[in-house]
């Protein structure tokens, strides 16, 4: 009995069902109700009852839906000159309301990408839904996806919000972010009035981004 992709299948074996999700030389692979994928040969497999193939169907959709997934072109990347484009956009709509709020989040801003390098899509970039969830955020490399991710979420009016990950904050940082269980309790978060900031913290801000970068930073072999 020959099978093809999308069939639905009974194992002979052990009375199970599941649709065909590949074929080759009298092998069949299988995956079943139970979320295995199954290699057997052709004649350990009957088709389905047409009432099974029935029950059958929200697997196939399933399965259909993540194929097409795969097979959809990937996003192109970001372009920095958009990025910049939506933070400068960002930045005027706070100057509007607080000019000297404004100046202040922007010397902090310099401080931070001195830091971690003015990269944008790389080192930072603008959150998806600037209308409901607005401002930058600093990016760091995951070692273990070689990806980078969001880091230090920044969220600048007329005073600053910032959110960190905990498992991105250095030891000995935990002052800068006294707010503890932010971001439904997996990191730490400060709140600030640019005006009434302590001596250093900007400095101290920055340098805890280099300690970032640096325990994140590929190590050599």
């Amino acid at each position: 009995m020959e099978f093809k992709a999308h069939d639905a299948v009974k194992n002979l074996l052990n009375g199970g069902y599941g649709i065909v999700t590949r074929t080759e030389e009298g092998f069949v692979t299988v995956l079943t109700t139970r979320g295995q994928r199954l290699t057997l040969m052709s004649r350990y497999l009957a088709p389905a009852s047409p009432e099974e193939a029935e029950k059958l169907k929200p697997l196939l959709d399933w399965h259909l839906a993540r194929e097409a997934k795969k097979a959809s072109p990937a996003k192109p990347p970001p372009d920095p000159a958009v990025i910049r484009e939506r933070f400068d956009k960002f930045v005027k709509h706070i100057a509007a309301r607080y000019p000297r709020s404004a100046e202040s989040f922007l010397s902090l801003w310099s401080a931070l990408l001195e830091a971690v390098g003015d990269l944008p899509g790389e080192t930072w970039e603008m959150r998806a839904d600037t209308a409901k969830d607005p401002g930058p955020v600093i990016k760091v490399l995951n070692p273990r996806s070689g990806k980078r991710v969001h880091c230090l979420h920044l969220y600048p009016g007329w005073a600053l919000r910032m959110e960190i990950k905990k498992e991105h904050l250095p030891a000995g940082s935990e002052p800068l972010f006294p707010i503890d269980n932010a971001m439904f309790g997996e990191g730490r978060a400060a709140e600030i009035i640019y005006d009434k900031a302590p001596a250093g913290w900007q400095t101290a801000c920055a340098d805890m981004l280099r300690a970032i970068y640096a325990a994140a930073a590929p190590k050599a072999d």
